[in-house]
Parts: structure tokens; sequence; C-alpha cells
């Protein structure tokens, strides 16, 4: 084995003795070299390749390990323990089954089957699934099983149909001979800790422990990881502290933070030398990360060459900041950098809507990494169904689809009724069901929940040519209880969907203050450019967030929206701990780049309905200004508000005082803060969305009593 190409740290983390060991591997600095070439080292000093744990969090880097290591000097790693918690954890399960009530060929719950189970277990119980949703239940109990909560530890805190829910749940996984995803690690732990010589023997069995990515783990895999080392302490654990950006799902930075605590005498090797950027991006990493008070000290540093500035580009709007990055990446293309090479990274999946318009329109292919495109994203679809139906009854499908979500009651049996009674009336099914309604021929459950439906786009008919696009559309979702229904989700996920739902409706509200037209146009110009050529390229240019680009690396990178409750964003300001991840997630952001780096932002932002003025985010300003190339002005008064002809004003800044309660028919519930009477602006502290400053020519906000 050669360790000739390793730097001194390198070689001085792979020949160490047994842990415990800390890598604290920078970005960038060949952890993964590293830790595969340690493996090597210890196979070759005669260590059985069965004796080795690694434990990966993809199925995808368990795999790459395995390959390098068959290429590496042609070692037989076919042996190896190798793969993540959950496979290594089904893999000893399997094997001891019997010992925790099960049979060795159990079965795995995915998401749709837990929620079929939970769906199960509440009509059992005859409990409401408009109070306890089969969704909102199944992640109740992944959360209590990832924080290692047993069922009796969530007794106090849960009302007694719930408890009974949660017993009959897990009576049911153990009676169908069922593991569901969650459970998969805590049954490990119950095995281990029920039966101390099985852990033992696992123990004893390996050699050594390693851990990847440790930064990443939760507590329940910080657990297993200390039931498989409790003797002998032969751990050794790769991470970053500075890349601890997964806060958010669980995972929890202590674990990294006090490994020497958790492991006396642990030693901790550093991993600074960088091969993947310039000297200039990764001074602009450190200056970054440096503004987080509780990091241990690291410094990345490079023998690459020096390198471009970073570009900064300050545009007066969100169109300006997306027309400037197309015309970055077209010259990028003429330079012969391949199209695969250049990323779009942003903080939320909302603002990949405006730099897929653009690429669209260039004739570019793109991909959107770990994720859909914007216009294929469910909720995007559902909202555009409600919209198809306003302008047009007789779109059937966009009809099925509006009218299955929310749920309204009207399940297969109803709308098959629907259905067979409209053809009968040789109509379609929206003019059929009208009619159906008039002549009283469904039943008066049927009746009742069809009317509300169709009065939703009858009402809204009435208003559609006079109304501005944006209210009326956020006034059609409001009354269809489908944004409530968004904004009243616990779902980490349903955040995000509320936020590409926001943006849609901005894009409308947008097109209509360009003097592109109404909704119809809108809806028109969406099925052009959605319908646009969308074949499978090779070589795409790459869109991702930022927790997505977490491990990868390209030669162009576009870091867009750095702009003060974008990035960071808003949801994080009242945490110094939310604010540090946002850090990291900066720093992790900025060290994919390898030669060209582009930040951009913008003076102003299209969002919920009206321009929103935007301040250069914090992490712009502690870039050192001689590593920044600035284009761009930002002049603070250059934008001005223009009232549509004809638009309806929404209130007067003397309706309102500091105080107030308001609502808002996308932000929720707020307090007035502020009033500038004589520009009409208005700022309200909401309980959801945070502090924004809203115009009250168009804000939709009403006093609350």
């Amino acid at each position: 084995m050669k360790i000739d190409g390793l730097n001194p740290q390198q070689k001085e983390a792979v020949l160490a003795e047994k842990g415990p060991l800390l890598i604290m591997a920078g970005a960038g600095s060949g952890k993964t070299r590293t830790l595969i070439t340690r493996i090597a080292s210890l196979i070759e000093r005669g260590v059985p390749a069965w004796r080795i744990l690694a434990i990966t969090f993809t199925n995808k880097a368990a795999r790459e390990m395995k390959e390098r290591l068959d290429d590496l000097a042609g070692i037989e790693a076919s042996s190896l323990w190798v793969g993540t918690f959950h496979g290594i954890s089904l893999r000893i399960l399997r094997k001891h089954a019997g010992l925790i009530g099960y049979e060795s060929d159990f079965v795995i719950y995915d998401s749709t089957d837990q929620r079929a189970l939970v769906s199960q277990c509440l009509k059992e119980l005859d409990m409401d699934t408009k109070i306890y949703p089969p969704k909102m239940v199944r992640g109740l109990i992944g959360q209590a099983k990832s924080r290692m909560l047993r069922l009796s530890q969530y007794k106090d805190h849960l009302d007694e149909d719930m408890w009974d829910l949660f017993l009959l749940y897990e009576k049911k996984l153990r009676e169908y001979q069922a593991v569901d995803f969650d459970n998969i690690l805590f049954r490990l732990v119950e095995l281990f800790e029920k039966n101390e010589d099985i852990r033992r023997s696992y123990e004893e069995r390996f050699h050594e422990v390693l851990v990847d990515e440790y930064q990443d783990t939760n507590k329940i895999q910080y657990h297993l990881v200390h039931l498989l080392t409790k003797a002998k302490k032969n751990i050794v654990v790769v991470g970053d502290i500075d890349q601890s950006i997964y806060g958010w799902r669980g995972a929890d930075i202590r674990n990294i933070v006090e490994f020497k605590k958790d492991f006396p005498g642990a030693k901790v090797i550093t991993l600074e030398q960088n091969y993947r950027s310039t000297k200039r991006i990764l001074a602009a990493a450190n200056a970054v990360i440096e503004n987080n008070p509780s990091r241990p000290k690291k410094n990345l540093w490079t023998d690459l060459e020096v390198g471009d500035k970073i570009f900064l580009f300050n545009g007066r709007s969100d169109q300006e900041e997306a027309d400037y990055v197309l015309a970055g990446i077209l010259s990028d293309l003429k330079a012969g950098v391949p199209a695969k090479e250049i990323a779009i990274l942003y903080r939320t999946h909302a603002q990949s809507r405006l730099f897929e318009e653009r690429l669209r329109r260039a004739d570019i292919p793109y991909q959107i990494y770990g994720g859909q495109q914007f216009f294929e994203r469910k909720e995007i679809k559902d909202v555009l169904a409600y919209l198809r139906v306003l302008v047009n009854p007789r779109d059937e499908i966009s009809i099925l689809r509006a009218m299955g979500i929310p749920k309204r009651g009207l399940g297969d049996g109803s709308i098959a009724k629907i259905s067979d009674y409209a053809a009968q009336e040789g109509l379609g099914f929206y003019d059929g069901a009208l009619k159906g309604l008039r002549e009283e021929v469904f039943t008066k459950r049927i009746s009742t929940s069809l009317e509300n439906f169709l009065n939703l786009f009858e009402e809204a008919k009435i208003d559609l040519k006079e109304s501005e696009p944006y209210l009326l559309s956020v006034e059609l979702l409001e009354k269809a209880g489908y944004l409530p229904m968004l904004r009243n989700s616990k779902f980490i996920e349903d955040k995000g969907r509320l936020e590409n739902v926001e943006e849609l409706l901005s894009d409308i509200a947008s097109f209509y203050e360009r003097g592109e037209g109404g909704l119809e146009d809108y809806l028109l110009n969406i099925a052009l450019l959605t319908d646009m050529d969308d074949e499978h390229s090779e070589n795409p240019v790459m869109l991702m967030s930022l927790h997505s680009a977490k491990g990868l690396e390209f030669s162009h990178v576009y870091l867009v929206g750095m702009d003060e409750d974008l990035f960071p964003s808003f949801l994080s300001k009242d945490s110094d701990e939310e604010m540090e991840e946002e850090r990291r997630l900066c720093y992790v952001a900025i060290t994919r780049a390898m030669k060209k780096l582009v930040l951009t932002r913008a003076d102003t932002r299209f969002r919920f309905g009206q321009p929103q003025w935007m301040m250069a985010s914090r992490f712009i300003g502690e870039i050192p200004q001689e590593l920044l190339y600035t284009e761009g002005k930002t002049k603070g008064n250059s934008f001005q508000r223009t009232i549509p002809f004809g638009a309806d004003k929404k209130g007067e800044a003397s309706d309102f005082r500091a105080g107030d309660k308001v609502f808002h028919k996308v932000f929720g519930k707020g307090i007035v803060v502020g009033i500038q009477k004589d520009n009409k602006k208005i700022q309200v502290a909401f309980e959801t969305a945070g502090f924004k400053e809203l115009h009250l020519d168009y804000a939709p906000l009403r006093k609350e009593a």
C-alpha cells in the first residue's frame, strides 16, 4: 500500500494506532481517501476485513468505499462490514430477530406502509383523521424514535387517544412481523441492551469501528456507536464541525464537539490542506466561518493557485439577478466550461423558478439535483389546477385534482356519481355538477360538499376580469383551505411547499406588474414554458439547494439569493445555534467552488405579491473586501413602486395603529409594530413569518378583533 501521496496529517491519520481517534477533516481535505487508505492499512497489517466495521451515511458512499478498496492494491473487501446505520443494523437484527420477538424474515415498512398502518389504527380506534392526520402521527412516531424516546416517555405529553394510538401501532407492527424504518435502529438498541452477551460479541468482533460524517449523527446513532465500542474504545470517527448542517432533521453537533469528553484520551488529527479550491475561495470560507464563536480553531489552506477574485453582483431586482446569472453561464459555456461543472446553489427550493425559466428560454439543459423542477412539484401542480379551473371549468383533470386536496368529503364514489350524471346529461363534469345541484339529484352529503367546492370558483369568476391576479389567487386558495393546510402544518417539508406556493403567487403578481397580462395569459405562458424541449442531457447545468450540495464540487459556482431573511433564513434569527448552522451552511456552499465563485443578491425581490426591500446578507459583510470584485450598483432609492391603474387600495395608514392585531392571507396572524404614513408602509411582526414590511396598496391585510 502506497502512502507517499498523502500529506503528513493524512499519513498520521492512516498509521495511528487503535482509537479513540477523531479525524477532523476540513472541506476538500481528502478525507475519503484518508479513510479508505486507513482501512487498507489495517488489512495490510493483518486485520481481517470482516473485523472492520465502516459506517457511512449513504449507500452510494458505502459502494464507493468498497470499489476503491478493491482497486487499491487488489485488496479484497467483500467481507468488510460497510454500510449505513440502517443497513448494518438490519444485518445484525436478521441474525438475532428471535431475541426481540421477530422472525428473521420480518418486513420493513416504508413511509407509505407506515401511513397505511396509522390509518388502520385510527379507524379501529374511531379517531378523526382530521384531528390526527396519518402523516402527522407517522412523523411524531419517527421523531420519538430518532430521539430515543420510548412510548412510555411520551405518555405524559400526549392525550389519552394519542397514547392508545401509539400503543396500537407498536402492537400491530409486531403482530404483522414488521419493523418501520425509524424502528430499525431502535430495535438494535433494544437487542443490545437486553442481551449483553450479543452486544459484547459484536464489540469483540470488530477490531475497529469507523464512522464517517460523525457531525451528522443523531441521538440514537450516537448511542449505537457507544454500544459497539463500550469497553474497547476502538473507534475512529471522521467529521467536520464546520459542516454540521442537519440540525433541523435531528443531527446533534454535540456528538462531535464532545468526542474527547466521551472518549478520554482520544487523539485528534486535523486535516486542513484543501485540494479543491483556490486560495481566494478558501480565504472567503475561513473568514465567514471564524465568526462562529464556539468552533475549535481550524484554517483551510491550499497549494493551489491564488485564483480570481470572488464576483459579487448587486442587482436591483431578482429578475436582474437571474439575468446576470444566465449571462455568466452563457459566458462560461462559451469559454469551454462543461455545463455539468457549473452549479447554481440556493437556500430554498422556491428560488429555483427564476433560474429555471432563464435556462429554459436560453435552451440550456439543466438538472435539479435532489429535487424536482419547479413546475413539476406537487404543490405547484395543485395550485395551477385551482387556477386552471377558474379560467377554464371544462378542464376535468384539473377539477379532479383540485377537488381532492384538501380533502372535502368527495371521494371516488362521490366523483363517480357526479361524473355518471354529467355523462347522462351530455355535459362536462363542472356543468353537470352544477345542474345536478339545481335538480337536487345527489345525496345531501355530496350536495353540501360539492356546492362548497363549486362556489369557490363561481364567486371568484365574478372578479376574474377586474381583480389583481395575485389577490384573486390568494383569496381562492385561502377559501379553498389550501393555504391554511400548508400554513398550519407541523411538517418541515410543508413549510418548503408553502414557500414554493408563495413564489408562484409572487410570479403571478410580477407578471401582471410587468404588463404581460392577467391570469389567463400567465397560465398560457407557463404552459408554453413547461412544454419546451426537456430531453435528458448528459451535460446539464446543476441546480440545487445548499443542503443538497454537501459533498459535491463544481468548477464554477453561483451562490444566489445572498440577502438577509433569505440567507440566513429569517427563521434562524432568534437562535444563536441556528444562526451558527446557517453560517456553516454558507461555509459549505463556498467550499463547493473549485475555480470560480459568484455571489449574487438583489435590492428588491417580488415576494408575497409585492416587491420587498432586501438587505445584503451578513455573510457578504464577513468576507474581506479585497477578495471581492463587485458588479452592479445598490441604489437605496432606485426602485419606485408603481401602482397599476385601477388597482384597488387595500388599506390606508390611518386605518392601523401600532399594537393592532392583523391577519394577512399568506403570513397569517401578526401585530403592527410600525407605520410610515408618507409612503404607506406598515411593519408587522407575524407569528410564523417573522418581521415583514408591507405596502398598504397591495397587502391583503385586515384588522383582527
